[in-house]
């Protein structure tokens, strides 16, 4: 038995080495579902240069925002399943299927995730609107009085950071869709909404300059580039853990041969310090899984999300 599960393994591993002498042969395109300037667009393009290092093949961004990253995800689900179109996404590919009826794609049959490449950590900002200065004061404030969540649209990981919260801290907050990231930010600074869930790279420079306040990470631990703010579980919100994930899928029906090397060839450029060194800035926690890992984690991620869901009784359609 052990004979055989190493030449098993032996094959495999010849296989994939025969399929990176032929693959790719064409230039590469990763499809960014968001706006050019956004944080993933950003690691897209990371991500597109380190690749085409390492393949020797030209690797170009292609953005496609629209219907919170639906419009790009759904191009890339109807594309080709030869390797050579990849998504470029968050989390938010786990989270709108919980409460959009109307996606024009079955998320698990029509794309095949490849593999992950890092969390950042949510972190809750407020605004001039209100008075507290961590997210304690936030909640007690909230107790009094009408408050105002934003989110950076129905669905997102902003989205169901903020419903843990009002679910956590037992408490009834009017949540506000905006379109997009930087609207939601900019409602909150300036006083139009009382919260909303950011990333570091988002919110930084405005926490810096007093436009924002950093209420409290979402998770067990503070981030790096904000050591001052306190995490959700040292203030006692238990379950409001949340991060914002990034990772590369390509569409339904791809090869095990390419989906492997692909994901290889992604966790060796990631393992790089000086590729790790870019991504620091936006505080992203370098992460590498195999296909498998990560497909099992779009699964547990989709059903999860869908049960947090029906217990807050959202729907978008």
């Amino acid at each position: 038995m052990k004979k055989m599960i190493v030449a098993t393994a032996i094959l495999l591993s010849a296989t994939t080495s025969a399929w990176a002498q032929s693959w790719p042969e064409r230039p590469v395109t990763l499809v960014v579902p968001y706006t050019a300037g956004a944080v993933t667009d950003v690691f897209g393009r990371h991500l597109a240069n380190a690749l085409q290092e390492h393949w020797g093949q030209p690797v170009v961004v292609e953005n496609r925002p629209g219907g919170g990253s639906m419009l790009g995800s759904a191009h890339v689900a109807r594309s080709a399943p030869d390797g050579y179109t990849l998504l470029v996404t968050t989390s938010a590919i786990v989270t709108s299927p919980a409460v959009l009826s109307d996606i024009p794609f079955d998320p698990r049959a029509d794309l095949q995730p490849i593999g992950l490449t890092g969390y950042i950590p949510m972190v809750f900002v407020g605004g001039p609107s209100t008075e507290g200065a961590t997210l304690t004061e936030f909640v007690a404030e909230a107790r009094e009085r009408p408050l105002f969540a934003a989110t950076a649209g129905l669905g997102t990981t902003t989205h169901f950071t903020v419903e843990m919260l009002i679910q956590a801290a037992g408490i009834e907050m009017d949540v506000v869709h905006y379109g997009g990231g930087g609207e939601a930010i900019v409602a909150v600074m300036g006083g139009h909404a009382d919260i909303y869930a950011s990333t570091p790279a988002s919110s930084l420079d405005h926490i810096r300059n007093g436009t924002l306040r950093g209420l409290g990470v979402a998770g067990d631990s503070r981030t790096t580039v904000l050591p001052d703010v306190a995490s959700t579980d040292e203030l006692g919100f238990e379950g409001v853990n949340a991060s914002f994930w990034l990772g590369v899928l390509a569409p339904g029906g791809i090869s095990e041969e390419t989906a492997a090397y692909i994901n290889e060839s992604m966790n060796a450029v990631l393992e790089n310090p000086a590729m790790q060194e870019q991504l620091a800035a936006f505080d992203l926690q370098v992460v590498t899984t195999t296909v498998e890992e990560f497909d099992a984690q779009v699964e547990t991620e989709l059903e999860s999300w869908a049960e947090l869901a029906r217990e807050r009784g959202l729907s978008g359609n």
